[in-house]
């Protein structure tokens, strides 16, 4: 070591020596705010490079730090972002912290490990954040970030949605023409059978009246006779009658069909026509129409066919029902959720009504084991009913409680009520129709029918209890969770 007459030191070293003022160092805290960039992009744990082919196509045109949106598609949703913060002080003790909007609710603090991986994400569109700070703790607040879109599969895009229901609704179609085409047939064909047999019994009549005349003395021929007209008079009743049970069991298939074609054609024309109409409007306004009026449009086509696909999924569901194919799939539901997810749903119908919506439930987490499509339709179709027949500034309650080792779930409101004769046709599709509500409301009638075989076919039964003008309430039970 040497140090000057102006107070500057040498310290030898290896490779040379280095000199400095002892005064001129400064102490205290680094006040640098450190730059942070996005430094690599890796899929499956493989480096992405600029204009690189991955799965046929190129992901990066420009350095990922230069990238402001990054697209990938659903089974590219496994992948890892490095990044660094510019600050070279002690880089080793430079921590970092990451977030993806949509994705992660809060900071993931990471250290001073400079990555984040993310696998599985969901279809949609994310923001990825990072932020950095240097060996002092000074942090960068607003770091970097880059925007990521992972794209759907194809089976969930908007147009494949409107290929099924277009494609569901002419199967429905094919089918009950098929059957009624056979039925008609098969009358057809008894009719004729009759038609056959009436004309042989004429023509034996006849025959029959010219033998009494040439042969009054055989008396024991013409009793044979008789005995032979008797039997095929028999015969024809028989097949009279069995046309008679065809022609009815026709009639139910017709109006079974009837009822469906009538569900379908009111129900189902309103979301249809709105799918028309905003498409038909996007089309003649493309050009003139800014990206945000046009994914404005989309959001309305893409909301009027969800309701369109629910409400064929409960056409559907009623069909299957109907056939003995329905699918049933039991699980663990908390009924709370269940319910508050519902009463979200009806808001803002209760609302146009002025009608009070509240939910009561035990204390203790009350958890049944039912198959959640059916328990929804089930929850659904009632407290639709509950609102469509309770007058503005009316009450609606959803209540659950344990009994007897089930769950009973009521539906009660302060409406119209039900007559003793409504009560019994309640849920009988031959005598059941659509009654309209308070405000001249509409159904698919089926709906009653519908929660009937749901709670049945979970193990459940179902009741109403109504006073004619002062409400009512319909209860079901559900079976309880095992721990």
């Amino acid at each position: 070591m040497i140090k000057r007459m102006d107070g500057e030191m040498f310290f030898g070293g290896p490779d040379g020596f280095n000199s400095f003022y002892p005064e001129r160092i400064m102490h205290g805290q680094n006040q640098n705010i450190p730059p942070v960039i996005i430094t690599g992009l890796k899929i499956f744990n493989k480096p992405v490079k600029i204009n690189e082919q991955f799965n046929n196509r190129v992901l990066l045109v420009n350095a990922i730090s230069e990238t402001n949106k990054l697209v990938l598609t659903y089974r590219e949703n496994y992948f890892t972002f490095e990044f660094v913060a510019l600050d070279y002080t002690t880089p080793e003790k430079n921590n970092y912290a990451y977030m993806m909007e949509g994705f992660d609710k809060t900071w993931v603090e990471c250290g001073n490990k400079h990555e984040a991986n993310y696998t599985n994400l969901d279809p949609g569109e994310y923001t990825f954040r990072v932020k950095a700070s240097n060996n002092d703790g000074i942090w960068n607040e607003s770091g970097t970030s880059i925007k990521v879109i992972i794209l759907p599969p194809w089976w969930k895009t908007l147009w494949f949605s409107i290929i099924v229901v277009l494609s569901t609704f002419f199967i429905i179609g094919y089918i009950f023409y098929s059957r009624n085409k056979h039925f008609i047939e098969k009358k057809n064909l008894l009719e004729r059978l009759v038609a056959e047999k009436t004309s042989e019994l004429q023509s034996m009549n006849t025959m029959l009246f010219k033998q009494a005349e040439e042969l009054h003395h055989t008396n024991s021929l013409l009793e044979e006779r008789q005995e032979q007209i008797e039997m095929q008079s028999e015969e024809l009743l028989a097949q009279k009658q069995s046309l008679v049970n065809i022609n009815k069991e026709l009639n139910d298939v017709n109006a079974t069909k009837d009822k469906f074609f009538s569900i379908i054609a009111h129900d189902i024309k309103n979301p249809l026509n709105a799918v028309i109409g905003f498409a038909d409007l996007l089309e003649e306004n493309f050009v003139e129409w800014n990206d945000e009026r046009k994914l404005e449009i989309i959001d309305l086509i893409h909301t009027s066919a969800k309701n369109l696909n629910l409400l064929l999924d409960n056409l559907l569901q009623w069909a299957r029902s109907q056939s003995g194919v329905l699918k049933f799939n039991p699980k663990k539901i908390a009924v709370k959720e269940t319910f508050s997810n519902i009463v979200n749903l009806f808001k803002e119908t209760a609302d146009a009504k002025n009608i009070q919506l509240s939910i009561i439930c035990p204390e203790k987490e009350l958890v049944v084991r039912a198959d959640k499509d059916m328990l929804d339709a089930i929850i659904r179709n009632l407290l639709s009913n509950a609102i469509k027949f309770t007058r503005n500034e009316g009450k609606v309650q959803l209540s659950a409680e344990i009994l007897n080792g089930f769950a009973m779930i009521k539906v009660t409101d302060n409406g119209i009520g039900l007559s003793s004769k409504t009560k019994e046709q309640l849920f009988k599709i031959d005598g059941h129709k659509s009654t309209h509500g308070t405000q001249n409301e509409t159904g698919t009638g089926l709906g009653l029918i519908l929660v009937k075989e749901f709670v049945i076919k979970q193990g459940g039964e179902i009741g109403v209890e109504s006073i004619k003008g002062e409400g009512c309430t319909f209860h079901f039970t559900l079976p309880l969770a095992k721990n």
